[in-house]
């Protein structure tokens, strides 16, 4: 009985608003005419809306519109660096250690840190590989994507108005361990102590700094995934990481295997139209099962790039040995790259 209450529950209220703001964004795109591309406008808006449904009930608007304000001013250092290895290398590295070193001001400054590092992130790589989108036609997309994402936000200040939702307990804010300490002042004194948060920054920073650099040269998918797997599994502590790399192999070992044996039997339509699910399903077990979610997204990607030639098999051998690769990077980085200090038992 105890274990079945410690569960998280499954994320059918962050499904919806994916579904919703990604669909809001990425149609209203291809209505545009962006085709293709619109998948960019998509991402936007639910970056804009992720940030603002994480934070407090009553800075819900504040957190949309400073959500949206970042992600357009990295989208457009993304096109300004896109294709400069050392540009764009430099950046990434900048956004990392940001995104990172915000975590010593909380949970919730965490989650908005690493929100910040996708809004570069994303659009860096999908630029690159995009390669002739134009600067005007990158911020219609960015526009498009931060007012469907506004637009879904303004929905939900309405609704939580309309059912006079309480406002957050002081305990579910996202506020650092000693309560006297505001966040700020935290953040500053993680700097100045270079603490292990700090040294979790500067190594994020260099990883990914290099990855992206070396990602700029070359625009190849193998690259970008092994480059995607260090963002992702590379984190605070080597147990975290540990746990990161074990459940991101899992999940993209079963992904893999799912569409492969699913392509042998089933047209290239049909499972497009499984991919949906699948994604669906991979959100609702984002926090109670990361590989769950990881299999989820993995059918995806793989639907999206193998659907081109209807090389299924191919294309997910070459996602687990990418995936395998990027774990085995991210590990050591952990390990030999300014590591976490013990720290000490005051007795």
């Amino acid at each position: 009985m105890t274990d079945k209450a410690a569960k998280p529950p499954l994320l059918w209220g962050l499904t919806a608003i994916a579904l919703i703001s990604g669909g809001l964004g990425g149609g209203c795109a291809v209505a545009a005419g962006y085709g293709g591309q619109s998948v960019g406008a998509a991402i936007a808006a639910l970056l804009v809306v992720a940030a603002a449904v994480i934070s407090p009930r009553e800075m819900l608007w504040k957190a949309g519109l400073v959500s949206a304000t970042a992600t357009f001013l990295m989208l457009l250092l993304a096109h300004t660096t896109g294709g400069h290895p050392i540009a764009a290398g430099i950046s990434m590295a900048l956004v990392a250690f940001v995104g990172a070193i915000l975590a010593a001001g909380g949970s919730g400054f965490a989650f908005a840190g690493s929100l910040l590092s996708l809004a570069y992130f994303v659009p860096a790589a999908a630029l690159r590989v995009s390669n002739g989108l134009s600067l005007s036609r990158a911020i219609e997309l960015g526009l498009i994507g931060i007012a469907a994402g506004l637009v879904i936000v303004g929905v939900v200040v309405v609704l939580r108005a309309l059912r006079g939702s309480p406002p957050d307990k002081p305990e579910e804010q996202s506020v650092p361990a000693d309560a006297k300490i505001s966040p700020r002042a935290a953040i500053g004194e993680s700097l100045r102590q270079r603490d292990n948060t700090f040294r979790y920054a500067t190594r994020r920073a260099l990883a990914l700094g290099v990855a992206m650099g070396i990602f700029q040269i070359n625009s190849n998918q193998n690259v970008f995934w092994i480059m995607l797997t260090i963002f992702i599994v590379l984190g605070p502590d080597r147990a975290s990481s540990w746990q990161k790399a074990l459940k991101r192999s899992g999940g993209v070992i079963v992904g893999a295997l799912v569409i492969s044996g699913l392509s042998e039997v089933l047209p290239a339509e049909v499972i497009f139209g499984l991919a949906a699910f699948a994604l669906l399903g991979g959100v609702l077990y984002l926090q109670r099962n990361y590989t769950v979610w990881a299999a989820g997204i993995t059918f995806v990607v793989l639907t999206l790039f193998g659907a081109q030639d209807h090389d299924f098999i191919i294309w997910a051998e070459r996602r687990v040995v990418d995936t395998l690769i990027g774990a085995a990077i991210a590990l050591a980085v952990g390990y030999f790259v300014l590591p976490e200090r013990k720290l000490k038992r005051e007795l």
